[in-house]
């Protein structure tokens, strides 16, 4: 195509359409994959970084997108290297086509890891076709012209968006103020976390790619895209503080706090870190919180949620784990050291008795393995013979009531003491855990 015929395009892009298009390019799979990383990382500290980074991202993007809207033909990179010749404008444009491949590969990678959390199809033939068939899908839209696909492309943002406004406006509503922004325990470099953040607003560039096509580029370009990362790192901001700023029930924190408990009996130095998926079942969630801890060297992971997923993520990375509610050996053979599984069979059969018989009556109930609710599933065989002997000693006395997760002495991860020496956590003390014990090294997400 000669320049002749790129400057006959017919320039049918508004604000609106280079916003979209911008938006677009932003807001990939990154904000999906990232918040749980962050909060591992930054600790409530992490919302800021997003809009800490937008500001500076805009040193870069203003500049550049004023630049970009001084050409007025279609190209990118491709047509700005023409200024410094053919060859040029050939590298340049090969390498924005290579970089945009990478990119998009990277996306597909992570549809596929949530395709397989959620229908186990993302791997093998499967992960092909999932990424073959989006790819396709893409080309097919782009061949009806710039309307039909400015018009796909509003719908598709608005699905896009839906899930994020949704948590947007949850977060807002429950947790607005936002925390005091503190590190977690071990916050990452800061270059590190720039970076990762920063990667999360490119795509902006989407916007100047079609120039020929835009109306008025000289004033549309910057206008679209300053609106895109202002509204951007706003939505960010508040999607992450929906992620960091989930009060944590006392159920939950007494299992974190009895794994810590058990963990540093045997290795004083063990530490244990969390993140929390905000969700009793979401696949993707689960196995995306496992893999940032495995990256981070998690030895062995657990979880309090409902799916295989944390299992299946380990047996892939040949770690360990401990399943939880039921065995999931089936799902990590390997992977899974034992499980503790909930059998409450009889007692609802007794429950159901009682209602029918006229006599049921509402009550707590604390069933544990004097009660026959909480066993333990096969142990994994690679467990040595005198670890099994040990467990099986410390089940007896968990039976006959002499032993005790919270007997004293307990403290928090502060140093506080909560429970003293001789003495043992009450029920009612139990209901309301709100703290982590010595060796959790991640901080309690808090109003």
């Amino acid at each position: 195509m000669d320049r002749s015929e790129r400057s006959s395009l017919e320039r049918t892009i508004t604000v609106g359409g280079a916003a979209l298009l911008s938006f677009n390019g932003v807001v990939g799979a990154a904000i999906f994959a990232l918040p749980a990383i962050l909060l591992v990382g930054w600790g409530t500290f992490s919302p800021w970084l997003f809009l800490i980074v937008a500001v500076a991202a805009l040193l870069v993007i203003i500049p550049f997108t004023r630049s970009a809207a001084a050409f007025t033909e279609s190209g990118g990179p491709a047509t700005y290297g023409l200024v410094f010749g053919r060859l040029a404008g050939f590298e340049l444009g090969w390498i924005y086509y290579v970089a945009k491949s990478a990119s998009m590969a990277a996306n597909l990678n992570v549809l596929a890891d949530y395709a397989t959390g959620w229908w186990g199809t993302g791997g093998g033939l499967g992960r092909i076709a999932i990424m073959l068939s989006a790819w396709t899908v893409l080309i097919v839209i782009n061949l009806f012209g710039m309307k039909r696909a400015l018009a796909f492309l509003s719908g598709f943002t608005l699905l896009k968006a839906l899930p994020l406004v949704a948590v947007a406006v949850v977060a807002l509503a429950l947790f607005w103020p936002p925390p005091a922004p503190t590190f977690a325990h071990q916050a990452t470099s800061v270059e590190a976390g720039f970076l990762v953040i920063f990667y999360a607003y490119c795509g902006f560039e989407n916007a100047v790619i079609p120039t020929g096509e835009t109306k008025e580029p000289s004033s549309t370009l910057p206008r679209a895209v300053g609106l895109t990362i202002l509204a951007t790192a706003i939505l960010y901001f508040v999607v992450q503080l929906g992620y960091v700023a989930a009060f944590p029930i006392p159920e939950v924190l007494q299992g974190i706090n009895a794994f810590a408990r058990g963990a540093r009996s045997v290795n004083p130095k063990a530490e244990v870190r969390v993140i929390w998926v905000n969700s009793w079942y979401d696949p993707g969630k689960e196995r995306e919180a496992a893999l940032t801890l495995i990256s981070q060297n998690a030895d062995v992971v657990t979880h309090h949620t409902d799916s295989t997923a944390v299992v299946q993520a380990a047996e892939e990375k040949g770690k360990y784990a401990f399943g939880y509610h039921s065995d999931m050996s089936k799902y990590g053979p390997k992977a899974q050291l034992t499980a503790t599984t909930h059998q409450w069979g009889d007692y609802y059969t007794k429950a159901v008795q009682s209602v029918a018989a006229g006599g049921w009556k509402p009550t707590s109930i604390w069933g544990g393995y004097k009660d026959g609710m909480i066993k333990l599933a096969p142990l994994n065989p690679v467990i040595p013979a005198d670890v099994k002997d040990q467990i099986a000693k410390l089940e007896g006395e968990l039976r006959a009531g002499t032993f005790h997760p919270f007997a004293g002495p307990v403290k928090d991860q502060d140093g506080k003491e909560r429970v003293a020496t001789g003495k043992t956590m009450s029920d009612d003390e139990l209901g309301k855990m709100d703290y982590y014990v010595e060796g959790v090294g991640s901080k309690l997400p808090k109003k």
